[in-house]
């Protein structure tokens, strides 16, 4: 099994959500992908790989490749007492 092949079978995983052990056999077995897995996982491959990717995406998009700020919206975010007065409360029009 080459590598395109393991990495295949990885992007496989993540897109069908399945389990290890329920990889289909003509992916061969399930112990060698894992193993791959988690060689790749100990050398931060998968970082690079997105860091990297959306490096590019931001340049294709004419935008600075490292972002220089982050942007969050608290009213996206709820506390526990939030959630709690939402359902003791009617709805807002």
């Amino acid at each position: 099994m080459n590598l395109r092949e393991i990495l295949y079978v990885i992007r496989y995983l993540v897109q069908t959500g399945c389990g290890w052990r329920m990889l289909p056999h003509e992916f061969g077995l399930w112990q060698t992908v894992y193993w791959w897995f988690r060689c790749f996982v100990r050398r931060l491959l998968f970082q690079t790989l997105h860091d990297v990717a959306l490096m590019l995406d931001r340049e294709r998009s004419g935008r600075q490749a490292n972002p220089t700020a982050g942007v969050i919206d608290s009213q996206m975010v709820e506390a526990p007492a939030t959630r709690a007065e939402a359902v003791t409360m009617p709805p807002r029009r």
